[in-house]
């Protein structure tokens, strides 16, 4: 009856475990994603401030 008893709690600390691991996956993969993100779209504030400068430039009126 001991013994059942301990490997149920084996058994119920091994769910416990995983069920754990993948709760803290979850936020992980999230985070992962909003720094990609925010990568993003400091790249495309940099191509922004790029773009703004030609525009602000305007023709130089050269060849070359």
């Amino acid at each position: 009856m001991i013994d059942n008893l301990v490997r149920d709690l084996q058994v119920l600390r091994k769910a416990d475990f995983l069920i754990g691991r993948i709760w803290l996956g979850v936020p992980a993969r999230r985070m992962s994603l909003f720094a990609f993100a925010a990568l993003i779209a400091v790249f495309g504030l940099g191509m922004a401030d790029v773009a703004a400068f030609y525009a602000c430039r305007g023709p130089s009126g050269r060849s070359s």
